[in-house]
Protein backbone atom coordinates (compact mmCIF):
# COMPACT_ATOMS: atom_id res chain seq x y z
CA UNK A 1 0.00 0.00 0.00
CA UNK A 2 1.37 3.47 -1.07
CA UNK A 3 2.78 5.65 1.67
CA UNK A 4 2.04 8.72 0.14
CA UNK A 5 -1.75 7.74 0.81
CA UNK A 6 -1.30 8.38 4.38
CA UNK A 7 0.08 11.83 4.27
CA UNK A 8 -2.97 14.08 4.69
CA UNK A 9 -5.46 11.79 5.78
CA UNK A 10 -9.15 11.69 3.72
CA UNK A 11 -9.57 13.47 0.71
CA UNK A 12 -11.49 15.56 2.20
CA UNK A 13 -8.80 16.97 4.55
CA UNK A 14 -5.63 17.16 2.48
CA UNK A 15 -4.20 20.73 2.91
CA UNK A 16 -6.75 22.15 5.76
CA UNK A 17 -6.03 21.03 9.19
CA UNK A 18 -3.61 23.84 9.52
CA UNK A 19 -5.74 26.32 8.65
CA UNK A 20 -8.37 25.49 10.63
CA UNK A 21 -9.19 27.35 14.00
CA UNK A 22 -8.90 24.27 16.81
CA UNK A 23 -12.21 23.69 17.59
CA UNK A 24 -14.50 23.58 14.50
CA UNK A 25 -18.03 22.87 14.51
CA UNK A 26 -20.38 22.99 12.04
CA UNK A 27 -18.89 25.46 10.20
CA UNK A 28 -17.92 27.88 13.41
CA UNK A 29 -15.88 28.11 15.99
CA UNK A 30 -16.13 27.60 19.45
CA UNK A 31 -14.03 29.82 21.75
CA UNK A 32 -13.23 28.06 24.61
CA UNK A 33 -13.96 31.16 27.60
CA UNK A 34 -15.52 28.23 29.69
CA UNK A 35 -13.52 25.36 29.40
CA UNK A 36 -15.74 23.09 31.11
CA UNK A 37 -18.76 24.33 28.39
CA UNK A 38 -16.46 23.86 25.26
CA UNK A 39 -15.69 20.67 26.23
CA UNK A 40 -19.73 19.36 26.39
CA UNK A 41 -20.32 21.22 23.50
CA UNK A 42 -17.80 18.94 21.35
CA UNK A 43 -18.89 16.18 23.69
CA UNK A 44 -22.74 16.99 22.29
CA UNK A 45 -21.14 17.34 18.80
CA UNK A 46 -19.23 14.44 18.47
CA UNK A 47 -22.01 11.84 19.46
CA UNK A 48 -23.95 13.48 17.12
CA UNK A 49 -22.15 12.97 14.17
CA UNK A 50 -20.83 9.63 15.41
CA UNK A 51 -24.83 8.88 15.94
CA UNK A 52 -25.40 10.16 11.93
CA UNK A 53 -22.85 8.45 10.77
CA UNK A 54 -22.49 10.93 7.51
CA UNK A 55 -18.92 10.80 7.25
CA UNK A 56 -18.73 14.90 8.42
CA UNK A 57 -14.89 15.76 8.90
CA UNK A 58 -14.14 16.71 12.10
CA UNK A 59 -10.68 18.71 13.13
CA UNK A 60 -9.02 17.32 16.70
CA UNK A 61 -6.40 19.12 18.30
CA UNK A 62 -6.38 18.71 21.54
CA UNK A 63 -6.03 16.03 24.67
CA UNK A 64 -9.27 15.77 25.86
CA UNK A 65 -10.76 15.91 22.43
CA UNK A 66 -9.38 13.01 21.52
CA UNK A 67 -10.41 11.39 24.76
CA UNK A 68 -13.88 12.36 23.50
CA UNK A 69 -13.66 10.92 19.99
CA UNK A 70 -12.04 7.94 20.88
CA UNK A 71 -14.74 7.00 23.41
CA UNK A 72 -17.31 7.28 20.69
CA UNK A 73 -15.09 4.95 18.33
CA UNK A 74 -15.75 2.26 21.25
CA UNK A 75 -19.35 3.54 21.30
CA UNK A 76 -19.91 3.18 17.82
CA UNK A 77 -17.65 0.10 17.05
CA UNK A 78 -19.12 -3.54 17.48
CA UNK A 79 -16.46 -5.84 16.05
CA UNK A 80 -12.86 -4.56 16.10
CA UNK A 81 -10.97 -1.00 17.14
CA UNK A 82 -7.37 -1.23 15.69
CA UNK A 83 -5.23 1.44 17.64
CA UNK A 84 -1.97 2.39 16.12
CA UNK A 85 0.25 4.30 18.91
CA UNK A 86 3.28 5.27 19.87
CA UNK A 87 2.78 4.82 23.69
CA UNK A 88 -1.02 4.52 24.23
CA UNK A 89 -1.49 7.89 25.41
CA UNK A 90 -2.53 8.20 29.10
CA UNK A 91 -3.36 11.94 29.19
CA UNK A 92 -5.92 10.58 26.19
CA UNK A 93 -6.61 6.55 27.31
CA UNK A 94 -6.92 7.35 31.49
CA UNK A 95 -10.42 9.51 30.50
CA UNK A 96 -13.10 7.41 32.77
CA UNK A 97 -15.94 8.08 30.35
CA UNK A 98 -13.22 6.31 27.71
CA UNK A 99 -12.63 3.31 30.21
CA UNK A 100 -16.23 2.79 30.59
CA UNK A 101 -16.85 2.99 26.92
CA UNK A 102 -14.21 0.44 26.01
CA UNK A 103 -15.51 -2.02 28.77
CA UNK A 104 -18.96 -1.77 26.80
CA UNK A 105 -17.65 -2.82 23.79
CA UNK A 106 -15.90 -5.64 24.79
CA UNK A 107 -18.68 -6.81 26.20
CA UNK A 108 -20.07 -7.38 22.66
CA UNK A 109 -19.51 -11.24 22.07
CA UNK A 110 -16.91 -10.82 18.69
CA UNK A 111 -15.24 -7.31 19.67
CA UNK A 112 -11.81 -7.25 19.51
CA UNK A 113 -9.36 -4.58 20.93
CA UNK A 114 -5.85 -4.90 19.00
CA UNK A 115 -3.00 -2.52 19.94
CA UNK A 116 0.73 -1.80 17.85
CA UNK A 117 2.49 0.39 19.50
CA UNK A 118 6.18 1.51 19.27
CA UNK A 119 6.88 1.39 22.97
CA UNK A 120 5.98 -1.33 25.15
CA UNK A 121 2.26 -1.21 26.87
CA UNK A 122 2.64 -2.64 30.24
CA UNK A 123 0.07 -4.16 32.10
CA UNK A 124 -0.05 -0.98 34.96
CA UNK A 125 -1.36 1.06 31.81
CA UNK A 126 -4.60 2.94 33.42
CA UNK A 127 -6.95 1.59 30.09
CA UNK A 128 -4.87 -1.89 29.94
CA UNK A 129 -4.99 -2.43 33.57
CA UNK A 130 -8.79 -1.75 34.18
CA UNK A 131 -9.80 -3.98 31.03
CA UNK A 132 -7.17 -6.82 32.76
CA UNK A 133 -9.25 -6.23 36.05
CA UNK A 134 -12.48 -6.71 34.19
CA UNK A 135 -11.56 -10.04 32.77
CA UNK A 136 -11.24 -8.63 28.93
CA UNK A 137 -7.21 -9.96 28.55
CA UNK A 138 -8.31 -12.51 26.23
CA UNK A 139 -10.09 -9.68 23.86
CA UNK A 140 -6.69 -6.97 24.24
CA UNK A 141 -4.17 -7.56 21.53
CA UNK A 142 -1.00 -5.64 22.16
CA UNK A 143 1.90 -5.85 19.72
CA UNK A 144 5.08 -3.69 19.13
CA UNK A 145 6.40 -2.34 15.52
CA UNK A 146 9.83 -2.88 14.59
CA UNK A 147 12.34 -0.45 14.80
CA UNK A 148 12.12 -0.80 10.81
CA UNK A 149 8.40 0.14 11.04
CA UNK A 150 8.59 2.77 13.69
CA UNK A 151 11.03 5.04 11.47
CA UNK A 152 8.93 4.34 8.45
CA UNK A 153 5.41 5.21 9.56
CA UNK A 154 4.77 9.26 10.79
CA UNK A 155 0.95 8.64 11.73
CA UNK A 156 -0.64 7.72 13.93
CA UNK A 157 -4.53 5.96 14.38
CA UNK A 158 -7.64 4.62 15.81
CA UNK A 159 -10.09 2.70 13.39
CA UNK A 160 -13.09 1.28 14.30
CA UNK A 161 -14.50 -1.61 12.03
CA UNK A 162 -13.34 -0.10 8.95
CA UNK A 163 -15.57 2.83 8.92
CA UNK A 164 -14.79 5.32 11.58
CA UNK A 165 -11.68 6.94 12.45
CA UNK A 166 -9.13 9.29 14.06
CA UNK A 167 -5.97 9.98 11.94
CA UNK A 168 -3.18 12.21 12.72
CA UNK A 169 -1.22 12.65 9.87
CA UNK A 170 1.87 13.74 11.69
CA UNK A 171 2.25 11.69 15.05
CA UNK A 172 3.89 13.92 16.60
CA UNK A 173 1.28 16.20 16.94
CA UNK A 174 -2.11 15.96 18.43
CA UNK A 175 -3.77 17.17 15.25
CA UNK A 176 -6.11 14.89 13.57
CA UNK A 177 -8.54 14.35 11.49
CA UNK A 178 -11.73 12.50 12.85
CA UNK A 179 -15.08 10.54 10.55
CA UNK A 180 -17.66 8.22 11.62
CA UNK A 181 -18.66 6.98 8.27
CA UNK A 182 -16.16 7.13 5.78
CA UNK A 183 -15.69 3.09 4.75
CA UNK A 184 -13.25 4.21 1.80
CA UNK A 185 -10.28 5.87 4.27
CA UNK A 186 -11.84 3.47 7.07
CA UNK A 187 -11.17 0.75 5.18
CA UNK A 188 -7.26 1.82 4.22
CA UNK A 189 -6.29 2.21 7.92
CA UNK A 190 -7.85 -1.40 8.79
CA UNK A 191 -5.91 -2.81 5.64
CA UNK A 192 -2.53 -0.51 6.71
CA UNK A 193 -3.03 -1.78 10.17
CA UNK A 194 -2.24 -5.53 9.29
CA UNK A 195 0.39 -4.30 7.22
CA UNK A 196 2.54 -2.80 10.15
CA UNK A 197 5.23 -5.18 11.24
CA UNK A 198 5.55 -5.79 14.74
CA UNK A 199 7.61 -7.86 17.25
CA UNK A 200 7.24 -9.48 20.31
CA UNK A 201 8.12 -7.26 23.58
CA UNK A 202 10.91 -7.58 25.31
Amino acid sequence: MPQDDFKSGPQEGRGQIADRPPVAMDGQTVVASDPAAELQQYREFVERVASERSGELIFNRSESHAAIVVEYLFRTATCEINILTQRLYTPVYSAPELFDAAKDFLSKPTARLNIISEEEIQDDHPLIKGLLDAGFGQKVSRRMMTPEAVASTPFDFAVADGACFRFEPDKKSMAALVKFGDETFGKTLAEKFQEIPTRKAA
